[in-house]
């Protein structure tokens, strides 16, 4: 009696429970405890003296923060971001207008990986617009081997940008990391904007 008893109770406890849903992110991204193990360089964003245009709109770390890490692997150079934000991926336009200021460009949130190749001194951005929920992400300015992952999280998003260097000639061949930088693009509406840099050391 006992026992049917307990069983009964047991179902009755799994009916009542919603079923586990792994927050998204968590399988295709890499552990980041390994990643700033092997990273090669990061940055974090938190401070407003990092709001390169209108740091009137920006509210503190809650408004926009982030931690990046840059990591080289042979010919494989991946962004790795966890960024907070309390409007994340937002999306101010219905379709993107080319060209322009950035936000009429890009159409909302997006990030700029800013790198300085061997040899010369004019820095390379690679533009990526993160895309929202009617918006897929886009790498506006690179390679069409270069891949963008953006997975929405509770406190924002987490980013994996991943470039094949092999097909970016000479100057890529031997990158010193050295000069590397992320820009944020924060878009909480139409004017309501600001933009925030960090470099990689």
């Amino acid at each position: 009696m006992r026992s049917l008893l307990a069983l009964s109770l047991a179902l009755g406890l799994l009916a009542c429970r919603a079923p586990l849903v792994p927050e998204p992110a968590v399988a295709p991204w890499l552990a980041w405890e390994r990643s700033v193990a092997i990273a090669q360089r990061r940055g974090a964003i938190d401070a407003a003296d990092q709001a390169v245009e209108h740091r009137e709109c920006w509210r503190g770390p809650a408004d926009l923060s982030a931690e990046f890490l840059l990591i080289q692997e042979g010919s494989l150079l991946t962004l790795l971001g966890e960024i907070a934000d309390d409007r994340p991926l937002q999306q101010s336009r219905p379709e993107r207008v080319h060209p322009g200021w950035w936000l009429m460009r890009m159409g909302g949130d997006a990030i700029g990986l800013t790198l300085v190749p061997q040899g010369t001194e004019d820095p390379t951005e690679i533009l990526v617009a993160l895309g929202s929920a009617g918006i897929a992400p886009e790498i506006l300015t690179g390679e069409p081997s270069d891949r963008i992952e953006v997975w929405p999280t509770v406190r924002g998003a987490r980013i994996r940008l991943t470039l094949d260097l092999t097909g970016r000639g000479e100057a890529f061949a031997n990158l010193s990391l050295d000069g590397a930088e992320v820009t944020v693009y924060d878009t909480d509406g139409p004017a309501d904007w600001s933009v925030h840099r960090t470099p990689l050391r």
